[in-house]
């Protein structure tokens, strides 16, 4: 590891990002600061591509130089990288013009093409074929396509890249707006017309006088947009509808970006295409969008900002030219940095309005297929001792499911931590005060390394967290509503007792969790629709997932820095009776934190698992129950392997929707709530069955 003194403004570093279960990612950067005094460096991190080469961000971090490790200079590598792509290219542009074509290729217009490639990997995976292995063979491909365009004067597929293609070719965007000195453009049928004649056509309520000006070539009026069904702001009122609260005023960024597109676009007569011109005037002429358009111009951006990244891209920004690219008049006409942050904002609100609408339609639908049913069958499905068996079977291999992955990733976690006490002991041997608080059985810059961990646990663990909740409200949905009441719920066919447990990555647990109706991106079936939205839109769970955490991380903090103090101060002990002291009694005690502490690991983050994933798993089910809307009594069940005492007797305990059970001689809404005590939760695997009371039923409120 790096030492402060080795360490300088612009040097290339390393350093390990740990992502339990898995093994630790590795980071690189160039340092543009450095703290002496808090022996930390402010790091501008550079992304590790596909290819090995290293491409900057806009990320600038915050490291303590011991995490640090100096590196050969990934800088000069990637030059070799880019001049070995900049040969290829130049290659294949004098071959192409060597053999006569129909339309010539020039090196700028393939290196661009080339770059979209790049962009169109990483940011649209889904569309790259199978046998493509990285982002720089797509890349290759899609300038093999447009060469193939080049010669032909047809692409083999569906045309991209037409904005790079020569005025002259067929398929050239660049001949939407024939821009000449007299500020006049003209239209399909060779009239001329003014600019300030144009912006007043193109804005009439009027689709038709909208497809009246289209010059020299055809505007897709549906990709822009208009021409459909839809509000699209022009007369400035909006829909009525899910969308009420929001916001879809053009902000004042965004108007100024297109206008200054729209400047360079006539002052340069290149950038952009037809569409983005049409966008770039609907954003200037217009005091609010329509959410169509609004997701129209949030997708632009992520496939263009590598248009951004060429050298005389960020020669103009950064204000060292006066000639915009291609690709910055582009961004522009879109709204630029200010539209995407406007827009990409937008889209995020509306799908989780689009998500909740859904979820609420379904919801009702169940309802209705609940209330055709018979209600003696409604009131009695869940009351026989075999449907009670099913649930908790499926239950508890849902839960388990979850314990198990949680123990790998606490187990991650732990060790983790571990490496820092013992890299920060081993390093502090040379420190005289340092090493003397150890000596003497106090840790405190040990107990700050234990919290300022245990407090970013927070963060790796609040996804997870309500993913496993949405599991679990699915779950109790699937019994109350199910899909059709053929049976106690659709979880006759999934069956979960056989669905096994699996190693999945904490992005695969985040968007999938273990229920096996849900999709990637945490969505559900078609043929299984979620009655409730993810929980990430649910406020009660959210507040519930940060109240746990809070609750929980000190208390792990404490038990570790406990079982910390503990092992130093026995390893002190024994070292004493050996007769060591000073270094040597250091580096005992060193060794010995580094040898138990381990063994405890598995164990203790076994521990956790079941505490954690019990506790949200009964929230996950209570709260899919007040979310139901059903009035509903519940009933304690418990699983009677290895159960205390004070759950066999509370099993079978009926009391009211929102009356508590009495365990032990405390009060819980249901097991493993947290206001029970530890000796009432550790380990504890019951469950509840909510079911709708018979009419015959009657329930004593607790007192």
């Amino acid at each position: 590891m790096a030492r402060l003194e080795d360490l300088s403004v612009g040097d290339t570093v390393s350093w390990s990002i740990p992502k339990p279960p898995q093994e630790d990612s590795i980071a690189n950067g160039v340092i543009s600061s450095l703290n002496r005094e808090d022996e930390t460096a402010r790091i501008k991190v550079w992304a590790i591509l596909d290819n090995g080469s290293h491409q900057e961000t806009d990320r600038t971090v915050e490291i303590e130089v011991s995490r640090l490790r100096k590196i050969n200079d990934f800088r000069d590598e990637m030059k070799q990288v880019s001049a070995s792509v900049e040969q290829t290219l130049r290659d294949k542009v004098e071959e192409h013009n060597s053999k006569d074509p129909r339309y010539r290729a020039t090196f700028r217009m393939l290196e661009a093409c080339f770059r979209r490639g790049i962009g169109a990997y990483r940011t649209n995976p889904a569309s790259v074929r199978g046998n493509v292995t990285s982002a720089e063979q797509w890349a290759y491909a899609r300038v093999n396509g447009l060469l193939y365009a080049l010669r032909t004067g047809k692409f083999k597929r569906t045309p991209y890249d037409t904005d790079l293609l020569p005025n002259n070719h067929p398929l050239s965007s660049k001949k939407n707006l024939a821009i000449n000195t007299n500020d006049s453009l003209t239209d399909i049928y060779g009239e001329e017309h003014s600019k300030e004649q144009i912006d007043s056509y193109i804005f009439e309520d009027s689709v038709s006088d909208i497809r009246q000006f289209v010059f020299n070539t055809e505007i897709d009026l549906d990709e822009l947009g208009l021409g459909q069904n839809v509000d699209t702001g022009v007369s400035g009122s909006n829909k009525k509808g899910k969308y009420d609260d929001l916001d879809f005023s053009i902000p004042k960024g965004v108007k100024a970006q297109a206008e200054q597109g729209l400047r360079l676009r006539a002052e340069f007569g290149r950038g952009g295409t037809s569409v983005g011109i049409g966008t770039a005037r609907y954003l200037v002429s217009n005091t609010k969008a329509s959410p169509e358009k609004v997701r129209h111009i949030a997708k632009y951006f992520p496939r263009h900002e590598v248009d951004l990244q060429t050298q005389d891209s960020r020669d103009y920004l950064a204000g060292r030219t006066d000639r915009a690219t291609n690709g910055v008049i582009a961004w522009k006409l879109w709204g630029g940095n200010a539209g995407q942050r406007w827009s990409s904002k937008l889209v995020r609100a509306m799908n989780k309005r689009d998500e909740v609408e859904k979820s609420a339609s379904e919801l009702v639908r169940r309802h209705k297929l609940r209330e055709q049913a018979d209600i003696e069958y409604r009131t009695n499905r869940l009351t026989s001792t075999e449907v009670k068996q099913g649930i908790y079977r499926n239950y508890d291999a849902m839960l388990r499911n979850w314990e198990l992955w949680y123990t790998d990733f606490y187990v991650g976690l732990l060790r983790s931590q571990l490496k820092k006490i013992t890299r920060s002991m081993v390093r502090g041997k040379d420190n005289r005060a340092y090493k003397n608080f150890v000596l003497n059985g106090q840790s405190p810059i040990l107990d700050n390394i234990i919290d300022e961990t245990t407090l970013e646990w927070k963060l790796d663990l609040y996804d997870i967290y309500l993913s496993q909740v949405y599991d679990f409200n699915l779950f109790q949905f699937g019994i109350l509503l199910p899909e059709s009441l053929k049976g106690y719920s659709e979880l006759e066919d999934t069956d979960l007792y056989t669905y096994k447990n699996r190693r999945k990555t904490r992005n695969q647990v985040v968007n999938e969790g273990f229920y096996p109706i849900r999709l990637s991106g945490g969505d559900v079936i078609p043929s299984a629709t979620s009655p409730v939205p993810r929980t990430r839109y649910n406020r009660k769970a959210v507040a519930f997932v940060n109240e746990r955490l809070d609750s929980v991380m000190p208390d792990l903090a404490k038990t570790t820095k406990a079982n910390l103090n503990r092992t130093i101060r026995r390893a002190i002990d024994e070292g004493t009776e050996l007769g060591l002291y000073g270094d040597t009694l250091y580096d005992y005690i060193t060794g010995q934190v580094e040898n138990v502490l381990p063994k405890k690991l598995m164990g203790r983050a076994s521990t956790i698992a079941r505490t954690e994933g019990g506790a949200l798993a009964q929230f996950g089910q209570y709260d899919a129950v007040e979310s139901s809307g059903l009035i509903v009594v519940k009933e304690w069940q418990t699983t009677f392997q290895r159960s205390r005492d004070t759950h066999i007797t509370a099993d079978g305990q009926v009391v009211g929707q929102n009356d508590f059970f009495t365990v032990g001689g405390e009060r819980a809404l249901y097991p493993k709530a947290p206001n029970l005590s530890a000796k009432e939760t550790v380990n504890c695997r019951c469950n509840v069955i909510y079911r709708e009371p018979r009419p015959d039923e009657v329930i004593q409120p607790s007192i």
